[in-house]
């Protein structure tokens, strides 16, 4: 790819985010053709300022270093595990051959939602479920009006996928709490021990 088309595409993706944040719903509909690089890049660069972000919010450098190094890998990975859960659906159940990347890019951009969002989870783990419930609106949408398929098939496979995900952060989050609250009496009768080996 020469330096002239490179600079044409990051024009034209500056061009589609903009677009995209002031209309989502609209701009999903427009899938652009991204090339692997760029769409790779674009997960990373979106992932690793979200990792930074939640590090800052907590107010740990150590934190925002592990999300800028790691939180990357974990995003491509999602995405690609989505988009070849969906495209096997798609072909299964649909009978039909999508361009890979085309979905993949879709499936990136409605993901951009929960991706933003995760910076902001630890505020309230709600915040995390609102961007996941946006983004899937986004890719169901994208899904119908850009590659026309049918409404019933994409809502219910739209709809099972983000029950699913739902309930693991459901578990994961009562998994959590109940670590916590668990922390904290051994913590206090570790004090209560402290205190009165000293008392002795």
């Amino acid at each position: 790819m020469s330096l002239k088309n490179i600079q044409l595409e990051i024009t034209e993706i500056n061009k589609y985010i903009l677009a995209f944040y002031k209309n989502p719903f609209l701009n999903v509909k427009k899938v652009p053709a991204w090339s692997w690089l760029s769409l790779i890049i674009l997960i990373g660069l979106f992932s690793s300022i979200t990792g930074v972000l939640r590090g800052l919010i907590a107010g740990s450098g150590l934190q925002a270093l592990i999300g800028f190094l790691f939180l990357p890998i974990t995003a491509l990975l999602l995405v690609f595990m989505l988009s070849c859960f969906f495209y096997f659906l798609i072909v299964v159940f649909q009978n039909r051959n999508l361009n890979f990347k085309r979905l993949t890019t879709l499936t990136f951009v409605a993901s951009i939602p929960t991706i933003t969002m995760y910076a902001l989870s630890l505020i309230h783990p709600a915040v995390f479920l609102i961007g996941c419930t946006f983004s899937f609106a986004l890719l169901a949408f994208g899904l119908i009006h850009r590659f026309q398929l049918t409404k019933k098939f994409v809502w219910i496979s739209m709809g099972c996928t983000y029950l699913f995900i739902v309930l693991l952060l459901t578990l994961s989050y009562m998994n959590f709490g109940s670590n916590k609250k668990a922390k904290k009496i051994i913590d206090s009768e570790s004090k209560k021990i402290l205190q009165k080996e000293l008392a002795d």
